[in-house]
């Protein structure tokens, strides 16, 4: 098996002296497959690392074997040995910045020591260990540019696993330092992107170890340090601790917590990333994610957030199976009797009716070409006009002009916008009273958008705004019926 792995496996390896190595085949014996994989992901490691074969074939061996038992036995000993926690820090620095410049591992092991509660003395001069010296004391090698590595397959994880299992009642303070640590302005790009994912692993092994509130604190902490400097890592975070067997229902729960929460409790660059990561999520849990996503929507004031959260309904909304559930999930959560889910449902709704395709169509629109369909349409209108001093007037009247310019600059679509518009206000086959409140308001969004011209001739919105307020005239149950010309007493 071991064979196979590392010849079939890219980038190949010739297998046969590490087979005919007798460390190596004591090492393997008995071995589960998984672990045999993991001897020969050691052994691929151990062979990049040494590109010019300057290092005597036994030193390989050791470091394979030594990794392949997480380097605890050599690990143990430093540690034994290097009972100074300059030492310790600047070893966990340097295996947590693994190929970063000098002086920021070295800068770095201080502010370590602060986040883990020490008090470092001052070290003016040339007071204490240099570079060099302590480079050296934690076998580390300093290259060429001043970068400090190790040269040793899997050195850098066990050491960080060393400290995770040494300092148990440190680990939240470590991992919130090493999320502080990606938005080092002194760190490459590419050690930087690679520190965000180790940290998004380490995270995840903090939540899986603790069980309690803190665990998904740290999780918010980590998520709110990188939405800003790095959105992409946050999102990521977020969604792969929802996607964890382990820790995602936990993340799940959280997320409707954070969801429902104001700006100042959560920070909208946060709310950005829990968007975006619900976006990507709902591939999965559509209806939760859904839900989640309104909640955002009925819970910000933030133009970055609602253009997120729009953006997020209108990828679900532009995928024929996410739309069915978007409907009936929003028509269900519209009629709730629970006040919150009915505004959010209600946001959702009208995040979704103000956007608008590349041509200038509502999206929504653009699918409503059925009967049922375009009831839909009018009973989530029905509900912007009941509860519309609950939502943001700036985008109802962006929701309200997209619709009507759409019937002016596409004919084809005026029948559809003028009926869902008047049916919002009377359904013909139910209602049987003058509905002044939703009269009224979209009476006063229709002026909003084509307001009187009195020293003009009408425009063409003016004529369009007055046609659909003579039809909801004319639909009103309770009004005359209209007096015909030449009838007769």
């Amino acid at each position: 098996m071991l064979r196979v792995h590392l010849e079939k496996t890219p980038p190949p390896v010739q297998a046969g002296r590490w087979l005919d190595d007798s460390d190596i085949a004591e090492g393997i014996a008995d071995r589960l497959p998984a672990e045999v994989v993991e001897w020969a992901r050691a052994i691929r490691e151990a062979e990049y690392l040494d590109p010019d074969e300057d290092t005597p074939f036994k030193e390989l061996v050791d470091d394979v074997v030594q990794a392949a038992e997480d380097w605890r036995t050599r690990l143990l000993a430093w540690h034994t040995e290097h009972q100074a926690s300059a030492h310790r820090n600047y070893l966990l620095a340097a295996a947590v910045l693994d190929g970063a410049p000098v002086e920021t591992v070295y800068a770095a092991a201080e502010t370590l020591a602060k986040a883990l509660g020490e008090d470092p003395a001052p070290r003016p001069g040339q007071q204490g260990l240099g570079v060099i010296a302590l480079t050296d004391a934690i076998d580390a090698d300093l290259t060429d540019e001043d970068t400090v590595c190790f040269w040793r397959t899997g050195y850098v994880e066990a050491v960080v696993d060393y400290f995770w299992a040494d300092r148990p009642h440190l680990i939240q303070q470590f991992t919130r330092w090493t999320a502080d640590q990606t938005g080092n302005k002194d760190l490459p790009d590419d050690v930087a992107n690679h520190l965000a994912g180790r940290v998004t692993r380490w995270a995840l092994q903090y939540m899986r170890a603790k069980r309690g509130k803190r665990a998904t604190e740290l999780l918010r902490e980590i998520a709110g340090q990188w939405a800003q400097p790095l959105p992409g890592q946050a999102r990521d975070l977020l969604t792969v601790a929802a996607l964890d067997t382990e820790t995602g229902r936990r993340a799940r729960d959280a997320y409707l917590a954070w969801s429902r929460r104001s700006d100042q409790d959560i920070p909208p660059d946060l709310k950005v990333a829990l968007a975006q990561a619900c976006e990507r999520l709902a591939d999965v849990y559509p209806t939760m994610m859904l839900l989640r996503l309104t909640e955002l929507a009925a819970h910000t004031d933030d133009g970055r957030v609602t253009n997120a959260v729009g953006h997020a309904l209108t990828v679900l909304w532009d995928q024929p199976k996410q739309r069915k559930d978007i409907q009936s999930q929003l028509a269900e959560w519209s009629q709730s009797p629970e006040k919150g889910r009915r505004i959010a449902a209600h946001h959702a709704f009208l995040h979704l009716a103000a956007r608008t395709t590349q041509a200038g169509s509502p999206v929504m629109l653009t699918t409503a070409h059925d009967d049922v369909r375009r009831a839909w349409l009018a009973a989530r209108w029905r509900g912007l006009l009941l509860d519309h001093d609950k939502l943001p007037p700036p985008l109802l009247q962006q929701a309200l002009a997209a619709w009507m310019n759409a019937a002016i600059s596409q004919p084809e679509l005026r029948n559809s916008v003028l009926a869902i518009l008047q049916h919002a206000v009377y359904e013909p086959q139910t209602d049987a009273v003058y509905a002044a409140d939703r009269y009224l308001t979209l009476s006063h969004l229709l002026f909003a958008w084509a307001p009187v011209q009195s020293l003009h001739p009408q425009s063409e919105p003016e004529v369009l705004r007055d046609q659909l307020l003579l039809a909801l005239r004319h639909a009103d149950p309770t009004a005359p019926p209209p007096v015909r010309n030449g009838s007769k007493d």
